[in-house]
């Protein structure tokens, strides 16, 4: 990815800090392994993340693209810097896979993932307002878990859209390792708006110019998104 945030986020417990997530992955096969992402709530218990957090060829062999053992998710509670950690085994049925089934055919224009909290977090949920459409110029925020600079800390950058083909959009956002999955945000009509999901560095990035991959969050992205574990929109 390029570059760094390097602004610090401290009130966890505001939106649209509160609706942000550090999402860890881990693998029976590799105990000292942790994949480090970042996941925002979409609806009650539901968490939008990119799927290439959870959807890994973790033995370096493409072919063998698995989902992880055990996933957590910290919350930030906005006490003390505490968050609560939500864990559970990752078992999903044929018809709840987290990931979307475009990205699970090799369709990189589906990089998106949803997650269904095995039980409500103590803290009441704050849900971003979403869809919004997003466009050349706008001034994008990402809010995200950077793991080069501290894993537990919440970091934001800001920077304009660039331009891109839909659904895939190309933005000047700095940010790190472990913001994959962030929500991409812009502020209209005095509140924040979702308007995408923070993917990674472009594929025709310069070196020393800030380009990343969003993807944004279209009719039919939303759909899957929200829909409830028998493929029905909530």
């Amino acid at each position: 990815m390029n570059s760094t945030a390097t602004k610090s986020i401290s009130d966890l417990g505001t939106r649209p800090y509160s609706a942000t997530c550090l999402i860890q992955a881990r693998y029976s096969e590799f105990p000292g392994m942790i994949g480090f992402g970042t996941g925002f709530l979409v609806g009650q218990g539901r968490i939008a993340t990119a799927a290439h957090v959870l959807w890994n060829d973790i033995d370096g062999r493409s072919t063998r693209k698995r989902l992880p053992d055990e996933v957590q998710v910290f919350l930030g509670n906005g006490l003390f810097r505490g968050y609560e950690d939500l864990s559970w085994r990752l078992e999903p049925t044929d018809g709840d896979h987290p990931i979307h089934p475009g990205f699970v055919g090799g369709d990189r224009d589906c990089d998106i993932a949803r997650l269904q909290l095995p039980a409500n977090p103590a803290a009441p949920l704050a849900v971003l307002g979403l869809p919004g459409s997003v466009v050349v110029g706008d001034d994008l925020t990402i809010s995200g878990y950077p793991t080069e600079v501290s894993p537990f800390g919440l970091y934001e950058g800001n920077g304009p859209m660039l331009g891109g083909s839909a659904p895939i959009f190309v933005h000047a956002v700095p940010t790190g390792h472990g913001q994959s999955g962030a929500p991409v945000r812009v502020m209209r009509n005095g509140g924040w708006t979702v308007v995408g999901i923070h993917l990674g560095e472009a594929d025709d990035a310069v070196p020393g110019r800030v380009a990343n991959r969003g993807l944004a969050l279209t009719p039919s992205i939303m759909a899957w998104l929200l829909a409830d574990h028998r493929g029905e929109e909530k």
